[in-house]
């Protein structure tokens, strides 16, 4: 089953998935990406903080279902000053 979703809590989320997971066997969970999740975490947290809760949730959803959950991220790579960025990358 494939969904397109809008940025959402990882709990409502994870909520969707058990409850399809009730309805069939699932062989994986495919979250594309981490940035269109959200979490519940304390006034002012960092998103550091927030994406910490959101892995954790996912952790334990999979290891509740045995099954393999994947979650992409990008990834911002900076280039120092002074070198050079390697061929086939869009940093400059």
């Amino acid at each position: 089953m494939a969904t397109k979703r809008q940025r959402g809590s990882v709990d409502a989320l994870a909520g969707e998935i058990a409850k399809v997971a009730t309805t069939g066997p699932l062989e994986l969970v495919a979250i594309d990406p981490l940035a269109s999740m959200t979490a519940t975490a304390e006034p002012n947290a960092s998103r550091e903080r927030e994406v910490s809760i959101i892995v954790r949730r996912l952790k334990e959803l999979a290891l509740r279902l045995e099954l393999p959950v994947v979650v992409t991220a990008e990834l911002r790579r900076f280039v120092a000053p002074g070198v050079k960025a390697r061929s086939g990358t869009s940093e400059a």
